[in-house]
């Protein structure tokens, strides 16, 4: 609700602010997810096996990967990429509860920065059905196997493992999986909704 002032202090603000309010802050995206701040993003390989964020060089810090995602914090947001517009993330805490869920989370009431590329990661980590596949043009489905190959032969210690398992979502970014950064669109369904920014380059 908007102040409104005692009779003591009636004139303490411009009778024309109650018709024209302030307008509430412009959300923010936390520096190092923030895609439109060159080189300050932190580094994460999406195709990784294991999801590993760094910053210049350094593992991320739990202070870092525990801060809010966005100032104000938010509950709800979805995370769409241009490449794969067909499977926007969506990523929602009720309480302390975080879907999609994230094993040994800290009890924060806000979606934090390994919140959202542990969710992006999960979902570009599932497999693809016969289906999806079968959307793909003749070239697609080239640049997409040769995708899910350089993917399973980058780790040799599981290499059969990540063989068996088959294409999965990642792959359809070809070589662009290198996290870089976040940027704002506009709100759709209750939920605040970012653009996923990647790139060929690993740049950390």
């Amino acid at each position: 609700p908007y102040p409104i002032p005692s009779p003591s202090s009636s004139w303490a603000y411009p009778y024309s602010w109650f018709w024209n309010p302030q307008s509430l802050p412009t959300p923010t995206i936390h520096r190092l997810l923030d895609g439109a701040v060159a080189g300050e993003h932190l580094s994460a390989d999406l195709s990784a096996y294991h999801l590993s964020l760094r910053y210049r060089g350094r593992s991320l810090p739990h202070y870092d990967r525990d801060a809010p995602a966005t100032n104000p914090g938010t509950t709800r947001v979805r995370i769409v990429c241009d490449l794969i517009p067909q499977w926007p993330i969506d990523i929602t805490l009720v309480g302390t509860t975080i879907t999609p869920a994230r094993p040994d989370r800290a009890a924060v009431g806000v979606i934090t920065v390994e919140d959202v590329l542990y969710a992006i990661h999960a979902i570009l980590q599932k497999q693809i059905t016969h289906e999806e596949w079968h959307r793909l043009t003749p070239a697609q489905e080239v640049d997409v196997a040769r995708a899910y190959t350089r993917r399973y032969k980058a780790y040799p210690p599981v290499e059969s493992e990540l063989r068996r398992a088959g294409v999965k979502r990642v792959d359809f970014l070809g070589k662009r999986v290198f996290f870089r950064g976040l940027t704002w669109l506009a709100p759709e369904g209750g939920f605040e909704r970012l653009r996923l920014v990647v790139d060929s380059r690993d740049d950390s």
